[in-house]
């Protein structure tokens, strides 16, 4: 691989990350009440006290950020915000308003853009690498017997179960080959 071709890719999987970065600070911010955005309390307080959703609101919408920065099921993650941005940005602006604010539905909607370009644009390799959790698997080793000498004596035919042993080929073939002389003789 090229000089320029690793450049180049690792200049993409940098602009993604930023990328998810950036829209998952956003969301932070939105479920901390400093910026302007989406907010699940209305949604929420339709199914229970509007003291329970608030708090409830923010921290699911915290963390389902916090987990997409941080690479924590990130397909999962990313797919649960896009689904909460997009049934709260219908139901604030189509159940609940009056009249809609479309300039709050198009910010929305870049956001879910956004959030989907960033999952569609991995791999599942990628996926699995820009995850902080990730389970390595440990490399299996073959044991070596030290106590019963050479390790290929357990490969030999005589350690073998009963079962297991085959019977050994003819040295010579049959008699017709008898007729052909050796050259090399």
């Amino acid at each position: 691989m090229s000089l320029r071709t690793r450049s180049t890719k690792t200049a993409y999987h940098v602009k993604t990350r930023l990328l998810r970065i950036l829209i998952a600070s956003y969301l932070m911010a939105v479920s901390a009440g400093i910026a302007p955005g989406p907010d699940l309390v209305p949604i929420l307080a339709q199914f229970m006290p509007s003291t329970w959703a608030t708090p409830f609101g923010t921290a699911v919408l915290f963390l389902l950020a916090y987990a997409m920065m941080a690479g924590i099921w990130l397909r999962l993650s990313i797919l649960l915000l896009a689904i909460s941005l997009v049934g709260t940005s219908f139901m604030e602006n189509f159940i609940f308003a009056q009249t809609p604010d479309l300039g709050a539905m198009w910010r929305d909607m870049v956001v879910l853009c956004a959030l989907l370009q960033s999952l569609t644009q991995l791999t599942n390799r990628e996926l699995r690498q820009s995850s902080i959790l990730r389970q390595i698997q440990p490399v299996r080793r073959l044991e070596t017997r030290l106590s019963h000498g050479d390790p290929i004596d357990s490969l030999r035919t005589n350690t073998l179960p009963v079962r297991g042993r085959t019977k050994p080929h003819k040295a010579h073939p049959s008699s017709k080959e008898d007729d052909v002389s050796n050259i090399f003789a």
